[in-house]
């Protein structure tokens, strides 16, 4: 089941596939340690090394806009008193909370999803003009999960010009959000 917030607005629930066009463009992903699946950017690329130590336990790029597009996922000690995802609060709090950490910050959608018997929360900022680094504006979704004690985050990012410009952008980067689950 999936719910819905558009700026405040809630819209009516509805089944968590992937659009046919999403699916179209992404390929799917296994973690080689049996953690996670994901669907990613066709043709994108993995990192091949990572720091060690590290909360990133997977990323990929897109060749074409390196350092713009990016995918990754994280996993950390979830807070203190967080035992599940809806200890994080609302999908909206989650999604304000991000926004917040930029002064331009500007939520522009959150939800909730449910999958083999955990909640996933996905939320689409907007950070805006400097406060986004070299690449002016930026669009992230990020999905986010609790299981045992260790929270989960996939962060998608793109360029706000190529999220609003090129449809299938908008695409794969929900299709990845969506498809993020853990095994």
């Amino acid at each position: 089941m999936v719910r819905r917030i558009r700026q405040g607005a809630r819209s009516k629930a509805r089944s968590a596939h992937l659009p046919a066009a999403a699916s179209s463009l992404l390929q799917p992903y296994r973690d080689p340690e049996g953690r996670f699946s994901l669907s990613r950017p066709c043709g994108w690329q993995q990192v091949g090394s990572l720091l060690p130590g590290s909360s990133v336990i997977f990323s990929s790029y897109n060749p074409e806009e390196p350092g713009a597009e990016t995918l990754a996922v994280y996993q950390r000690a979830a807070a203190e008193g967080v035992r599940q995802t809806s200890d994080l609060g609302s999908p909206q709090d989650v999604a304000l909370g991000l926004a917040q950490i930029a002064p331009n910050g500007r939520v522009m959608e959150a939800y909730e999803l449910a999958r083999g018997g955990r909640k996933y929360m996905v939320v689409h900022v907007e950070f805006g003009g400097n406060t986004a680094g070299k690449f002016g504006a930026t669009r992230e979704m990020r999905a986010v999960t609790v299981a045992k004690g260790i929270m989960y985050t996939l962060r998608v990012t793109t360029t706000r010009y190529r999220y609003l410009a090129f449809k299938p952008v908008q695409q794969w980067m929900k299709g990845a959000a969506d498809s993020f689950i853990l095994l």
